[in-house]
């Protein structure tokens, strides 16, 4: 459990950096999602109850800051109002989920976040077609490993530190910037243009 809960902050860490250069908004929410996985792999190791409270914040939360950081990379700003529509209840559901003990309150708002992811990526297939692929390869991979968690509890955490990896992972590399500068290679020099005197 230990080298998944490794695995998962190193994925947190590769995600915060491939975002380096994105957009304020892209990179401050996707950055939001990072850190709430870090602290679901670091509390996985100081203790089960504790872990299982994370854990059941961190899935109501960090999929809804993960769909916003998509808003911002493929359609541009959303308006704070909401934001704090969909944060808020996301919040109140994962805290809820939490004190109860009842997963499907945590869940609820992972699914809508990954259905948003869908929607929201589907709109750019035509000019982002390989982003949007890997965006919604990612959604798929955060809903997998709820969806193990759910059926199978503490027993299936190691599926679901291993699906929010990759999901996490997935999502901040289509997210992250991409290069559009041209390299032009430096032409050989015309040796044709040099005159050769012969000696007199």
């Amino acid at each position: 459990m230990i080298a998944l809960a490794v695995m998962l902050l190193a994925a947190a860490m590769a995600g915060w950096l491939a975002v380096a250069g994105a957009s304020w908004d892209v990179r401050t929410y996707l950055r939001f999602a990072c850190v709430l996985y870090a602290a679901l792999a670091i509390a996985s190791v100081a203790g089960l109850s504790l872990a299982w409270s994370v854990t059941l914040i961190v899935s109501a939360s960090a999929p809804v800051f993960l769909a916003l950081a998509t808003r911002f990379a493929f359609r541009g700003p959303v308006t704070p109002l909401l934001i704090a529509t969909v944060l808020i209840p996301a919040s109140l559901a994962g805290i809820l989920a939490a004190a109860t003990g009842v997963a499907m309150l945590a869940f609820a708002p992972l699914l809508l976040s990954v259905i948003a992811i869908i929607a929201i990526s589907l709109r750019r297939v035509g000019d982002l077609r390989a982003q949007v692929i890997q965006v919604i390869a990612g959604a798929c991979a955060l809903l997998a490993g709820a969806s193990a968690f759910a059926a199978g509890g503490v027993r299936a955490e190691p599926a679901l530190f291993l699906f929010s990896a990759a999901g996490l992972l997935g999502i901040s590399l289509a997210l992250a910037p991409r290069s559009h500068v041209i390299v032009e290679q430096e032409s050989a020099p015309d040796l044709r243009a040099m005159a050769i005197r012969q000696p007199r």
